[in-house]
């Protein structure tokens, strides 16, 4: 049953991106541990009432969106959560041209190399690439695939604890 949540997951989210039609640059912006920081360890759970505003990963979006790149919420939550993220977005006054949510990080790569394969799009990946299995209380740390995106011209990736406006 997982399998097919993420799978329509995945389709939902494809269906969206295109109605982007007139966009040709986006920039695709993590939720957890990027745009939101969170006092977390292990011991206790995350909680999005407490979470921080990186502010940023705030002025980056704001500095790519100066050169036309359109930002999008790029999560690995899944549709679950989408009026807890909304509302803390509204809450901050962040707003997005489009809200992305995909079940896992895993499925983030394969929504990527959908967009890297299929589309013309310059995009931008702001992301710290992780996913906390809550019934493990671990986390699993991804890498960007180099072979697929490092060396490709219109796709440009930034750590949101390592970069600065380039």
């Amino acid at each position: 049953m997982k399998f097919f949540y993420y799978q329509c997951l995945f389709l939902y989210s494809i269906i969206k991106i295109f109605n982007f039609r007139n966009i040709d640059k986006l920039i695709l912006i993590d939720f957890d541990f990027t745009l939101v920081k969170y006092d977390f360890t292990l011991s206790n759970k995350i909680d999005i009432s407490k979470a921080i505003l990186n502010k940023t990963v705030i002025q980056s979006c704001d500095y790519y969106k100066s050169f036309g790149f359109v930002p999008a919420l790029f999560t690995a939550r899944g549709l679950c959560s989408q009026k807890e993220v909304t509302t803390f977005l509204d809450k901050h006054s962040i707003k997005f041209n489009q809200y992305i949510f995909l079940g896992n990080t895993k499925n983030k790569f394969r929504f990527l190399k959908f967009l890297m394969k299929y589309t013309s799009l310059k995009i931008i990946l702001i992301d710290d690439l992780s996913d906390y299995v809550e019934r493990d209380n671990t986390f699993v740390v991804y890498e960007v695939d180099e072979a697929l995106f490092s060396y490709n011209e219109r796709f440009k990736y930034l750590h949101p604890n390592t970069y600065e406006n380039s």
